[in-house]
């Protein structure tokens, strides 16, 4: 089982690069997460990368992800989110 901090420390903190596709780890009451597409940080907010809306979530961490191109067709799903609180 990955810990919280494990899976936190594979990802950056602070101020990504701006309008690149990175991928996103975010912490709420159920544990950490990854969204599910890419994500862009721009005009200071983070969104998505496809669709341009806004991501209302708290982002824990962010890396770039190699490979982060076209749609996202599969369904979100935190199978493993209460395990590493």
């Amino acid at each position: 089982m990955v810990t919280r901090q494990a899976r936190i420390d594979a990802f950056h903190e602070g101020v990504p690069p701006t309008d690149q596709s990175l991928e996103l780890l975010c912490e709420g009451h159920v544990g950490t997460y990854v969204i599910p597409f890419p994500c862009r940080w721009r005009s200071g907010a983070w969104q998505s990368a496809e669709t341009g809306k806004s991501i209302e979530a708290t982002v824990a961490g962010w890396r770039v992800r190699w490979g982060m191109v076209g749609t996202c067709t599969g369904r979100f799903s935190i199978f493993d989110a209460g395990q590493d609180r």
